[in-house]
């Protein structure tokens, strides 16, 4: 059942709505001793598309915003998703590249922090 607001969102408010939504489910998921990314599967896929039939444009997106919530590695997250449900969804490249840790589109990769020079204990 989707939030009576849900028609009036934009397409970025309804793949935040589907986040928040598969990331809740996943959770009581690991709760009660499930594998979190087992509940992503054909049948949670057509309950969506019942939902909402544009779903499909959206999922680009909201599976590689799980993985970062998830703290795994989109390609590998999706991949795995779409094994379960019988897809075939890309990770999403402009969300992937606002993740966190990762480099801004038209940012250098920054090098690793170095740390910080020490003293020899004998010379304090």
């Amino acid at each position: 059942m989707l939030d009576p607001a849900y028609a009036s969102m934009s397409p970025p408010e309804r793949a935040n709505h589907w986040v928040m939504l598969l990331h809740r489910q996943m959770r009581w998921a690991g709760e009660d001793g499930v594998r979190e990314i087992s509940i992503l599967d054909r049948a949670l896929l057509e309950q969506m598309r019942r939902d909402d039939p544009e779903v499909d444009a959206l999922l680009p997106m909201v599976l590689t915003r799980l993985a970062a919530g998830w703290m795994h590695d989109p390609t590998g997250f999706v991949a795995q998703v779409n094994r379960q449900m019988g897809t075939e969804f890309e990770v999403d490249a402009a969300t992937a590249a606002t993740l966190p840790g990762r480099p801004m589109p038209g940012q250098a990769e920054r090098p690793p922090p170095q740390p910080a020079p020490r003293t020899p204990w004998w010379r304090w």
